[in-house]
């Protein structure tokens, strides 16, 4: 059952991220999307304290995050890597990642088990040159598939403008 899987693995990343010393996982839930199983319940298990948003300003709860992990694709990542983030992908249920532009170029990292995202994340967190190349991809992603990166708002403004 994909709804079992998907509940494992967050647990999982949850278990495994609120160990890290000096660090504190955030959850962001999609706030079109009901969950499939009660997360509030299995983060509690965990730790209480670990807070979890629906409708927060991803770019608020961002701008201090040292990592981003998305279970399957998301938007997240691309909004992580215009925020300069390194990021993860738990694939849960993911036949068609290989052939994504977001793969194929390496800007995020695909991970399919426990033991590849821990040796994932510890890399992104320890690694700086691991990190900074991981990032790195991330712009390159970025500037090829967006045009304006982070003044896009306002060449519209100025194109409106001249108009």
């Amino acid at each position: 059952n994909l709804a079992m899987l998907h509940k494992k693995i967050f647990r999982e990343i949850c278990e495994i991220t609120n160990k890290i010393p000096q660090k504190k996982p955030i959850i962001k839930l999609h706030p079109a999307v009901k969950p499939a199983y009660n997360v509030q319940s299995i983060v509690d298990e965990i730790d209480s304290n670990i807070p979890i948003y629906k409708t927060r300003s991803i770019i608020d709860l961002m701008k201090n995050c040292d990592v981003v992990v998305a279970m399957d694709h998301s938007t997240i990542l691309l909004e992580a890597m215009i925020l300069e983030k390194p990021t993860i992908i738990f694939a849960v249920n993911s036949k068609w990642y290989d052939d994504d532009a977001i793969i194929k170029n390496g800007a995020t990292i695909v991970v399919n088990n426990v033991d590849e995202f821990k040796i994932t994340l510890d890399k992104i967190l320890y690694d700086k040159k691991f990190r900074n190349e991981l990032i790195q991809k991330g712009n390159q992603f970025v500037n090829k598939c967006l045009a304006n990166p982070g003044t896009a708002s306002e060449y519209l403004a100025r194109l409106i403008d001249k108009y």
